[in-house]
């Protein structure tokens, strides 16, 4: 499946990102990455992204603890969070 971000990839100082209009991507953050890759993303903003279908893996999403807004507009996102192996014993929580 085609990623953004690969799993060589970490910024965890990143607050804010915006992706836009990227037409060949289906899951935005691979499942490799490392745990505290985006541990500091606040805000995130994905819009005209009409192939997307994963937002994050489970991986991903249960470290995103400062994540405070999420905007997601005309993507064909079919999961927030993945269902992957082994997500039943992990709690991901956004509050």
């Amino acid at each position: 499946m085609h990623t953004l971000f690969n799993e060589k990839v970490a910024v965890p100082s990143l607050e804010t990102m915006t992706i836009s209009k990227l037409n060949n991507v289906k899951m935005i953050f691979h499942t490799g990455l490392p745990p505290n890759s985006f541990q500091s993303l606040r805000k995130l903003s994905v819009s005209g992204c009409e192939i997307l279908k994963i937002l994050f893996p489970a991986s991903i999403a249960k470290h995103l603890l400062q994540l405070e807004d999420l905007s997601i507009s005309d993507c064909g996102v079919e999961e927030i969070v993945s269902e992957g192996k082994g997500v039943e014993d992990q709690t991901v929580r956004f509050e």
